[in-house]
């Protein structure tokens, strides 16, 4: 195992780095943070994979576990944050277009109708994309718990559950804000 916390730090700063440079310039702070706690959450993952490789035995080996699934499910987290802002944010600016549109156009429904449409599709869209990454991230976070550990899989198992919970529940709110302007 010598060498290998210098070699893995190396390569989180190398690519936290990157990341920064090309990806995050200019975003904000809780984008920042969700990206960087990805990083983490992959490198920590990735981490005790090399150890299970390297020694299988290692009294080490529990904490990395357990450290890698707090971390995934505070990335998991994070990014429910995100979309819940975005969603909440969207609901706001349908209520304020529909009030406004409605009062400047004397209450041409039609036009409440196709704002309010876009503005429900564009969260939606941002939830799916999120709800994809997510899954993709959860596939391949079971794929490597089932070689670390079985116990792994359950934890992730109510993670998932838990944030699709949330994800769900923000798209209800914003459709229901959407339909109760409409109506």
């Amino acid at each position: 195992m010598d060498g290998w916390d210098y070699a893995a730090n190396a390569c989180f700063f190398l690519v936290e780095g990157m990341v920064f440079i090309f990806h995050l310039h200019g975003r904000s702070q809780l984008e920042q943070r969700v990206h960087v706690l990805f990083i983490i959450a992959v490198a920590m993952a990735l981490g005790t994979v090399i150890a299970e490789a390297k020694a299988r035995r290692h009294v080490m080996l529990p904490i990395m576990r357990g450290t890698a699934i707090v971390l995934i499910g505070t990335w998991m987290g994070q990014v429910v944050v995100v979309v819940a802002a975005a969603a909440a944010a969207a609901a706001a600016v349908v209520v304020v277009v529909v009030v406004v549109v409605v009062a400047a156009a004397g209450g041409v429904v039609v036009v409440v109708v196709v704002v309010t449409v876009i503005v429900v599709h564009v969260v939606v869209v941002k939830i799916v994309v999120m709800v994809v990454v997510v899954v993709v991230i959860v596939v391949v976070v079971v794929v490597v718990a089932v070689a670390v550990h079985v116990v792994v899989i359950t934890v992730l198992v109510i993670v998932v559950v838990v944030t699709v919970v949330v994800v769900v529940v923000v798209v209800v709110v914003a459709v229901v804000a959407a339909l109760v302007v409409i109506s």
